[in-house]
């Protein structure tokens, strides 16, 4: 019986070691699939934003300034034309009426 005893208890020992390592491999690969899945979210979450300010940003504060002015010749076009007597009565008339449509719009 003394025999039999110390068997089972060597085999308890196998068994206590290997669950050991398996639980030490799950812990491992539980960690390391955290980390792996914060790269990919600062990855997701990061690399947008570092794409915005380091490749689409001057083109689109260019396109800003483009905007602007084009923005501004065509206001330089329009001074130009409401100094020409007919077409400047053209265009007040069109201001007129489109700030009345824009009241009527708002009031409904």
């Amino acid at each position: 019986m003394d025999e039999e005893f110390k068997v089972l208890l060597r085999k308890n020992l196998e068994l206590a070691k290997e669950n050991n390592r398996l639980l030490k491999k799950m812990r491992r690969n539980a960690i390391i699939g955290n980390i792996l899945r914060f790269i990919w979210w600062a990855s997701v979450i990061g690399l947008p934003i570092y794409l915005y300010f380091s490749v689409l940003q001057p083109y689109l504060q260019e396109l800003a300034t483009v905007y602007k002015n084009v923005q501004t010749e065509v206001g330089d076009v329009v001074n130009i034309f409401s100094r020409i007597p007919f077409i400047g009565d053209y265009i007040e008339n069109f201001n007129s009426t489109t700030s009345e449509l824009i009241k009527d719009k708002l009031v409904r």
